[in-house]
Parts: C-alpha cells; structure tokens; sequence
C-alpha cells in the first residue's frame, strides 16, 4: 500500500541560505588548514560532499530538508561506511522523516528556480562562538567579509551580521526550528567537519 503525504513547498529559506552555506563551507575548510598538521603529514586526506535529502514533519507541516556535510577522508579505506554513518546520524536527527535521496548515488539537484524568494532581498545571520576550537580567531570577521563579498557582486540579495547571539545552530544542533540563522558551533559524528 502507498503512503501518500501532503508536502507543503519548499521553505524559502532552504534557497535563500545556500550562499550563507558556501561561506560556512569556507570557514570550515579554513579551520581545518589552520588546525592540521604540515602539508606533507595529511597528503592522502581530502574531503567530500555528503547529502541528505529528506521531508520532515515540524508543527503539523512538512518541509523539504536538504544536508550537505562537509566530510573527511583520512585515506584508510573505510570512507563510505563512514559517511554511511554521518548520513544516518544527521537522519535520526529528524524522527519520522522520510528520506529521499542523498545516498547510492542519487543525483541532488545543484540550483534550481522555482519562484520563491524573500521580499526583503536579504536576511540577516548572527554568530555563537560557544564551542569553537581553542586558537581560532577571525573566523566572525571572515563570515562577514563572504557576505559582502555576495553582495560586491551586484546580488540582489545580501546576508548581514546580526553581531552575536547565545542562541543555538537550530536543526544542524539538533534544537528545532527557532526562525533564525545562527551560525555556530556543534559536535558533529566521526569525520563530519560542517554541515548546512
């Protein structure tokens, strides 16, 4: 028997916050060069893009999920169980959800234009430093120097620093939806370096 669900439309926001993504990618990527060893100690490491497409139930609606994490192969030969794992630990996050792409090869769609968009032009973003690496520095000042950069480009759409805040990451922590875009740190499975 089929199960059929009713799927509210994709949350605006998923398509609006995919260059804040990028920028977080950046950082990411800038923490891990500016905490590893030299160059020739990790020359077999390398990372790669793990996706999680799913719908979840939030307040009695539906919202179309998709995770992208930023995931670390340290060349031992076991990556695809590993990432197997952080996928499944990213999906136990949302109980109930139906998954729906993101694993065996399923192709995620990279940009797609369906109408939606916020009528502000822009949305803002603040920063919770709890948790962050000891030694790192910057790293609000970089954030904020990609979404100029977006904006530099002649986008019609622009992120801006809403200074800190003490508020959780929301659904990347586990906490829910809060109806705000906090960028911060929180404890991620085995090789998982940043998810958005």
């Amino acid at each position: 028997m089929a199960r059929t669900v009713r799927v509210a439309p994709r949350n605006r926001a998923t398509i609006a916050l995919a260059p804040l993504a990028l920028v977080l990618w950046g950082i990411a990527l800038w923490t891990y060069v500016a905490l590893s060893t030299p160059a020739g100690a990790a020359g077999q490491e390398q990372f790669h893009d793990v996706h999680v497409e799913l719908y979840a139930e939030s307040g009695g609606q539906w919202y179309h999920v998709l995770i992208d994490m930023f995931v670390l192969d340290d060349g031992s030969g076991d990556f695809e169980a590993e990432a197997e794992a952080a996928r499944q630990s990213m999906i136990d996050r949302f109980p109930g959800s139906l998954v729906t792409g993101g694993s065996d090869g399923v192709a995620i769609e990279n940009y797609v234009l369906n109408g939606y968009w916020w009528s502000a032009h822009g949305t803002s973003w603040a920063y919770n430093d709890a948790g962050k690496p000891g030694g790192l520095g910057g790293e609000q000042a970089a954030m904020s120097a990609g979404g100029a950069a977006w904006a530099g480009v002649g986008a019609d759409f622009s992120f801006t620093s809403a200074g800190t805040t003490t508020a959780g990451t929301g659904a990347c922590g586990g906490g829910g939806l809060d109806g705000s875009n906090t960028v911060g740190w929180a404890p991620q499975s085995g090789s998982v370096l940043a998810v958005t």
